[in-house]
């Protein structure tokens, strides 16, 4: 769910306005870091949920890849870099939550964003497929 704290949401406000501005990825993640770093899951993903909600439903022009690349990107940075099950269903959970809300509120642009939000879910089951056919080959199949 995307409705955090009011106090919570300058922060991520910022980061929402460097993505559009397009700067620098390394000042991007930086400041997604000094924002995450010290969080609790909990707080984590319904931020998560605020930003890239923000980051698709604010977006200055029509062309969504620029805001999927850097969804993708923070992504890979918070979750996929470190594989662990746990990771995976977070992002999943995160991502159909998205897919929902933008069904369940009607958003401009719904269809395409969902589209999006499944790509990304996609993508995130097919690190998920890997890390688990890895697992089965270090501690065995189910009998």
């Amino acid at each position: 769910m995307p409705y955090i704290l009011q106090s919570m949401r300058p922060r991520a406000d910022a980061i929402i306005l460097l993505i559009h501005e397009n700067s620098p990825v390394d000042e991007i993640i930086m400041q997604v870091h000094s924002l995450t770093d010290d969080m609790t899951p909990r707080h984590l993903d319904g931020l998560l949920n605020y930003l890239f909600t923000q980051i698709l439903r604010t977006k200055p022009k029509r062309d969504y890849t620029y805001s999927a690349m850097m969804i993708d990107l923070i992504l890979n940075e918070l979750f996929w870099l470190s594989p662990n099950y746990l990771g995976y269903e977070r992002v999943t959970g995160l991502l159909f939550s998205m897919i929902h809300e933008y069904n369940r509120r009607k958003w401009r642009n719904r269809k395409e964003v969902t589209r999006i939000l499944k790509r990304l879910l996609r993508r995130n089951l097919c690190y998920m497929d890997m890390y688990e056919d890895k697992k089965i080959a270090l501690n065995g199949d189910l009998q």
